[in-house]
């Protein structure tokens, strides 16, 4: 098969949409070679994360050729990528974050892939531009698309509901996460790791973008309320806007700076390893299309703490501890009781292995191969 693919976010976007990206790619090019991966970017990028993906033999990647593609990229990805869709012969063009070019050519079948609509959901977390945008070019892929997968039950019940697609064209396939959360590294690496970005020896974990809707601030709120157990600290990897000076803010009112570690970038080599030195993860966000971190620290042997509703509970599995995130206590007693039994922490860490299982990307890889086959 001639797969292509929006690949923009893939190149470019070095979060939650570019890593599902570059991972999907991954995995079909690693466990099914034989087919040709197209790769369609308003811009090129050499950093190694981008590099690993596009060194791989089956895979091509293609620029905008003409002047006005190159000056104007958005023009390119919405109107004459259907000429260079056409050229290569690609056979499937896959929309990898929640769009689809206005016009492909009439031999080429297209699937698009949405992620979350949480700009339906909650419109307050969103700008009146944004969400007008969005949910244009969010339901038009969907209507145009010949299938739609989104990446939870969660996400494909609020496809039906909010944009009235009959359930029959759409289909969830979950996301896998980096190959490199579930092999093995050196036990040496651990101390290195603790002394190269300042680590407490025992931590709760928060990995993702600050804003609001990820209720970052909740979970500094629980930390202070566990006030009389200052051995208790968090390390938050992630960057963010107005809402991270508002956690700040928070921290400094509240005298919390000695135990509260931010961490801006990591190399993300290194990020498997952290999730390895964590006490538990806690993800108490109030929604997510899918929340990829959760499957991240099961791999790495981490318990998780997250929000009750929405996916988590399909990424986090049965044995994870959900609370609502509206409710401070519930968190605070969450994270004391997960914190202090050793039993309850290794039970969590064993079957939270035996559910991610099930993420593997060998399996994801020929779900997407056996949907492609169906369309043509």
């Amino acid at each position: 098969m001639k797969i292509g693919y929006d690949a923009k976010r893939a190149f470019h976007n070095f979060t939650g949409l570019g890593n599902y990206s570059r991972t999907l790619i991954e995995t079909l090019t690693t466990h099914f070679p034989e087919n040709e991966y197209h790769l369609f970017t308003p811009k090129l990028n050499d950093l190694q994360r981008v590099t690993k993906i596009t060194m791989h033999p089956s895979v091509k990647v293609h620029t905008p050729e003409d002047t006005l593609g190159k000056k104007l990229s958005a023009l390119w990805r919405s109107y004459t990528i259907k000429n260079d869709i056409e050229k290569q012969g690609i056979q499937i063009f896959h929309g990898l974050s929640h769009e689809l070019p206005l016009s492909t050519p009439s031999t080429t079948r297209t699937v698009v892939t949405i992620h979350d609509l949480i700009h339906e959901r909650y419109p307050s977390f969103y700008p009146f531009i944004d969400r007008k945008v969005y949910s244009f070019k969010f339901k038009r892929a969907c209507q145009q698309a010949d299938a739609v997968v989104a990446i939870s039950e969660q996400t494909k019940q609020d496809i039906i509901d909010f944009y009235k697609i009959d359930a029959s064209k759409v289909q969830v396939i979950y996301q896998s996460c980096d190959p490199i959360f579930y092999k093995n590294r050196p036990l040496s690496i651990e101390s290195e790791i603790l002394k190269k970005y300042n680590l407490p020896n025992h931590f709760l974990l928060y990995v993702g973008t600050i804003n609001e809707r990820k209720n970052l601030l909740g979970l500094v709120k629980a930390l202070k309320a566990i006030d009389n157990q200052k051995d208790i600290k968090l390390v938050v990897i992630g960057d963010g806007g107005d809402y991270l000076t508002k956690v700040k803010k928070f921290v400094t009112d509240n005298d919390l700076h000695n135990r509260i570690v931010f961490i801006p970038k990591i190399d993300f080599q290194d990020l498997p390893t952290i999730y390895k030195l964590a006490r538990i993860f806690v993800l108490p966000s109030f929604f997510e299309g899918f929340g990829i971190p959760i499957i991240e620290a099961l791999w790495s042997g981490v318990p998780v703490i997250s929000s009750v509703d929405s996916c988590f509970s399909e990424a986090g599995g049965p044995h994870s501890i959900y609370i609502n995130p509206y409710n401070v206590d519930e968190l605070v007693h969450a994270i004391d009781l997960v914190w202090h039994d050793e039993t309850l922490r290794n039970y969590m860490i064993l079957r939270g292995y035996e559910y991610v299982e099930k993420f593997k990307d060998d399996q994801i890889g020929a779900t997407w191969i056996k949907l492609y086959e169906s369309l043509l």
